[in-house]
């Protein structure tokens, strides 16, 4: 996975790949390569105290690739924004029972069907640039640190490609 992760990232660099398919690519590789039911490629904007997390790219076992269209906001969910911030990692065996999490579980969880996530935050030119979110859809499932470990290593991977992207590259168009 990390080797695809690099070939994609060296894609974008190179301009050899679109924006929609390196966010496509780098979804596919972190569903398969975790083996869960889907992952996410996330964009925070705003500034701290105000910042959303937009989906930008989703890869499904059911669906395969879409777009994504889901937005979170820091002040809907404070908790859940604080401690992703704070420790960079935010695992969850089960969203349903997770006390920083309650605020995601009608809105988001439930619709569809979440019931684990990895999220790992990753930085840009040191301000927080993104989230890549594994996971797993109607079973609960504990993240092994090698898992932990793994995610952290791909998004370091990520925030590489992209401090090598133009400044005015603009990582959200569609």
């Amino acid at each position: 996975m990390r080797t695809a992760v690099r070939q994609l990232g060296a894609g974008l660099v190179g301009k050899d790949l679109s924006i929609q398919t390196f966010r496509a690519g780098l979804c596919e590789a972190l569903q398969r390569g975790f083996s869960c039911s889907q992952a996410s490629l996330w964009r925070f904007t705003g500034e701290p105290g105000n910042l959303v997390l937009r989906c930008v790219g989703m890869h499904s076992e059911a669906r395969g690739s879409e777009e994504g269209r889901a937005e979170l906001r820091e002040h809907e969910f404070d908790v859940y924004f604080s401690e992703l911030l704070k420790r960079g990692v935010y695992a969850s065996s089960d969203v349903l029972s997770d006390p920083n999490l309650r605020g995601l579980v009608e809105p988001y969880f439930v619709p569809h069907g979440v019931r684990s996530l990895l999220d790992v935050a990753f930085q840009a030119n040191g301000k927080a640039f993104g989230v890549l979110c594994i996971e797993q859809v109607n079973e609960c499932r504990r993240w092994t640190p090698a898992e932990h470990a793994l995610a952290r290593q791909v998004a370091a991977l990520i925030s590489l490609s992209i401090a090598r992207l133009p400044p005015d590259f603009e990582f959200h168009q569609r």
